[in-house]
């Protein structure tokens, strides 16, 4: 029985995208990409179509990236909806994963996301003081049969590239 990991990545789309499904494509490894909502448009659309076409798993990160614990039971709902609709639109797929942002979560989040949510072994890629070495020795510390791996594809996280 093969061991497995998932590799996944935080709050695209952005100029770091191409570079990681590079990577992704040449190892034959398919991740799964959290998305914001305000980063998905038409300009996107080939990445969208190109993660697809890898076998990547398109999933909902919020419309806005707020701490969704300040948020009223409405805007929660307002912010998932569009941003599922929003990936529907370009893709045809609808996202069944949803990843809180900042991994903050509360009864209110629970009630009013319709989605299952899926936190992950943070690697502090998202720090920039953290090396690319630094970024592999965080994940190879927390890789283990069935981990998720968290990592970004937010703008110029070249670290994480590197890494």
């Amino acid at each position: 029985m093969s061991k497995l990991v998932a590799l996944t990545f935080d709050d695209g789309h952005s100029n770091t995208t191409p570079k990681i499904l590079d990577i992704l494509e040449a190892e034959k490894i398919p991740g799964s990409f959290f998305l914001i909502g305000e980063n998905i448009s038409e300009e996107t659309k080939p990445l969208l179509d190109r993660q697809i076409a890898l076998g990547c798993d398109i999933c909902n990160h919020s419309l806005t990236h707020k701490d969704m614990t300040t948020l009223s039971a409405d805007e929660i709902a307002s912010e998932i909806k569009a941003t599922s609709e929003k990936i529907y639109s370009l893709c045809g797929k609808t996202p069944k994963f949803f990843r809180p942002p900042y991994l903050c979560t509360d009864d209110k989040m629970f009630d009013n996301i319709p989605l299952t949510f899926i936190a992950g072994a943070d690697s502090h890629d998202w720090e920039a003081q953290v090396s690319p070495e630094g970024r592999i020795a965080n994940i190879l510390e927390l890789v283990r049969d069935g981990a998720i791996i968290l990592m970004h594809d937010f703008a110029d996280n070249d670290n994480t590239v590197k890494a």
